[in-house]
């Protein structure tokens, strides 16, 4: 927390120190032990030592010309200095206002997220039940309207007057204005002198709804010098009745380039995000035809299935469900992020099948399987699980698509997603060795260093490794047509309303449909969507034009930030905690709630889920305490899993709850009226707690991360909260 005092000379400096202190003994009870300043000679005055000898107060100074032993001060003093000389510049308010811009970027940093607090405020960590703005923030030097609190006004008299934007009170809940056309109007630290005048540049006027566009207030062009003041013509433009000089109307562009930037990226990671946004994947056969490259891979990928002798072509048996197939497209990229090759392969259409004996009959007919079958997974599967055990590799219980070989200088762990497949460990001849074992019963291409898999984008930095959708959701908005569009800055509004009549049923179930799965594939590195999104699916069956309003929105949300990933830090430790919430009645139609939670381990999020439940909850302290039978599943698998990935983690994991009521309930084995009616398997939380494998430390509703899984929120709290998950936006223009 940032304290800063305007002096009008060095002689007020023991007088502000004695004040200061007074200040923080009476309102948090806390001595000031040390005070460490530089040698500047208004500390040095007897004054200031009288008073901390009689406080018992160790001032302590810095050596000559080694400011870095002051480095805290001094470096808070570039940051006031940095962000008053940028608010004065984009304004351009004249510097003799630079008093007031001191002190509104004290009071802004005071209340913006830290790295160093995890992405709290100061403000909030130092008055947790207080909140963060007592009045909405304002652009420093923007044109307002302060009302006039007169009784003697007549019926005709201006209710306001057009002042200058320049603060907030300390002592007063209101703002510090200027009034260029009288005196300034008075204040204990206020610096603007009465003849000052008010930046000539247009005023611009906060707008709270766009984060990155601001509105001007139009201010019409000065008169022409050789005007006559007789002339009708030279009539001033603000004196006009408003129909003539309204104008004309017109659409604001609203391009991606406004929400999307590659200036940040090593120079390696920009051509590969460049190579990537520079094709795109085909959905149709007819229009692979077109194109050399797709009609080679198609080619290609015929022959593969012929020489691996794949089918026999035979005459269709009379009275056989014949299961037809389709092609599907893809790319691939090397590690340095130039385009491969084009990839198509020939699949199935799996979902035609109905379970009975025509299935295996039909399967027989081949003399392999092949994708799009409901059998080729299980088949392909057990072929690659037999091969890789006879490595040395043996299969997770807590995940059966992640293999693990231990050997005695480390470990090699080995992820696959039907025949993509990531391996990482901590031997790294072991790796070379496995890749090698691989490419002996499969027809392998080792890739490098992951970039890009399964339609995540994968950047290495100093920082750590992010995780990001950024062309998947791009393509989401070119397919919608939204590439232009306005953006918006929550997913979803307040308090949405789906559940009456309004608006018709769609006649395109099937659009939105898709849309909707799109949008869930996107929650994989996009946690801030997910109650939206988990909330628009559950209208899959009868969609209505309000429902597709609300899908759109969240596409809208998207454009804001397309890059927004996940950034995962190394923290040195393993620790592992949970946010467990629920919004008691959250659906109007069928009266039940919602559970939310999220997981971290080592700081980082990893699992996170936003679920309507099952059953009603007869009360708040029900849903709450469903909701952690759902969080403690999640901790024991994800302590299960760390166990066989190596990592042993037996501390008691916190389970973080914002319901009093529902921690009793888990803490308490006994049964009574309010609870007995709960189903035994949500009970096992007690046990989970009794044999101390968590525990449910009661956080407030400010500290609680999950509350943006389980309802919509305004913008400053879903701000807040997306910061917490850990999000980023590499592709974040400057």
């Amino acid at each position: 927390m940032t304290w800063v005092y305007l002096l009008k000379n060095r002689s007020q400096v023991p007088t502000i120190i004695t004040s200061f202190y007074n200040e923080i003994y009476t309102q948090f009870s806390v001595n000031i032990r040390i005070l460490r300043t530089d040698n500047a000679l208004e500390f040095a005055q007897k004054s200031v030592s009288d008073f901390c000898n009689s406080k018992g107060i160790l001032h302590q100074t810095s050596c000559p010309y080694t400011s870095q032993q002051n480095g805290v001060a001094e470096r808070k003093h570039r940051h006031l200095l940095d962000v008053a000389r940028t608010i004065i510049t984009h304004m351009h308010v004249p510097k003799s206002y630079w008093g007031d811009a001191v002190l509104t970027a004290c009071f802004l940093i005071n209340r913006m997220p830290s790295t160093v607090l995890n992405g709290d405020t100061p403000y909030s960590c130092l008055f947790p039940d207080k909140p963060l703005f007592g009045i909405a923030p304002r652009v420093f030097g923007c044109a307002c309207f302060v009302h006039i609190h007169s009784p003697n006004l007549d019926t005709l008299s201006p209710r306001s007057v057009k002042c200058i934007f320049l603060g907030y009170s300390r002592t007063q809940k209101g703002y510090r204005c200027y009034d260029p056309q009288s005196l300034p109007l008075p204040a204990p630290t206020l610096s603007v002198p009465p003849h000052t005048e008010p930046p000539t540049r247009p005023l611009q006027v906060y707008s709270r709804r766009n984060r990155s566009t601001t509105t001007t207030l139009i201010v019409p062009p000065d008169l022409p010098p050789t005007a006559a003041p007789g002339n009708p013509s030279a009539t001033p433009t603000n004196d006009l009745p408003i129909a003539l000089w309204k104008g004309k109307r017109s659409c604001t562009a609203h391009p991606l380039a406004n929400s999307l930037s590659f200036q940040h990226l090593s120079p390696n990671y920009r051509a590969f995000s460049a190579s990537l946004s520079s094709v795109s994947i085909l959905n149709t056969y007819c229009e692979a035809l077109r194109h050399p490259a797709w009609k080679m891979a198609m080619d290609d990928e015929m022959s593969a299935l012929v020489s691996r002798g794949t089918w026999k072509l035979v005459e269709v048996p009379p009275n056989a469900d014949i299961v037809a197939c389709r092609w599907v497209f893809t790319l691939k990229f090397r590690a340095d992020g130039t385009l491969e090759r084009y990839k198509a392969r020939l699949v199935a259409k799996g979902f035609t099948q109905t379970y009975g004996g025509e299935k295996q009959r039909m399967v027989c007919k081949l003399k392999k399987a092949i994708y799009g079958l409901k059998q080729s997974p299980r088949a392909w599967f057990d072929k690659f699980s037999r091969i890789i055990g006879e490595f040395g590799f043996s299969r997770c219980q807590a995940d059966y698509s992640v293999f693990v070989q231990t050997t005695k200088t480390g470990m090699v762990i080995l992820a696959v997603y039907v025949d993509d497949i990531l391996i990482t460990g901590s031997d790294i001849d072991e790796i070379e060795e496995a890749k090698t074992y691989l490419k002996k019963h499969f027809v392998t291409k080792d890739l490098g260093r992951p970039r890009y898999f399964l339609g995540i984008e994968i950047a290495h930095s100093k920082h750590g490794v992010s995780l990001s959708q950024r062309k998947y959701a791009c393509d989401l908005l070119q397919e919608a047509g939204l590439l232009g569009t306005k953006s918006v800055d929550t997913p979803m509004d307040s308090n949405p309303d789906f559940w009456n009549d309004d608006g018709n049923y769609l006649e395109d179930k099937i659009k939105y449909r898709r849309l909707v799965g799109n949008l869930i594939y996107l929650t994989v590195t996009r946690p801030d969507i997910s109650f939206a999104v988990g909330l628009v699916s559950q209208f899959m069956d009868k969609p209505r034009s309000v429902h597709w309003e609300a899908a759109l929105k969240i596409l809208k949300y998207i454009k804001t930030s397309p890059g927004r990933g996940l950034l995962f830090k190394r923290h040195g430790h393993v620790k592992i905690e949970a946010y467990s919430d629920a919004d008691y009645v959250g659906s109007k139609d069928d009266r039940k709630s919602t559970s939310g939670y999220c997981t971290y381990v080592g700081g980082n999020l990893v699992t996170w889920r936003s679920k309507k439940q099952t059953t009603v909850a007869r009360s708040s302290a029900e849903a709450e305490y469903r909701a952690m039978a759902h969080t403690t599943s999640e901790i024991l698998w994800l302590k299960n899993l760390l166990k066989e990935l190596g990592f042993m983690y037996d501390d008691p994991v916190p389970m973080h709850c914002d319901n009093q009521a529902a921690i009793h309930i888990a803490s308490n084995p006994v049964f009574h009226e309010r609870t007995k009616h709960i189903e035994v398997d949500c009970h096992f939380v007690r046990e989970a707690i009794m044999s101390q494998k968590i525990y449910t430390p009661f956080t407030p509703s400010s500290g609680q991360r999950a509350d943006i899984f389980t309802k919509a929120l305004g913008r400053k709290q879903f701000d807040v909260l997306c910061n917490k998950l850990g999000m980023i936006d590499i592709f974040a223009p400057a």
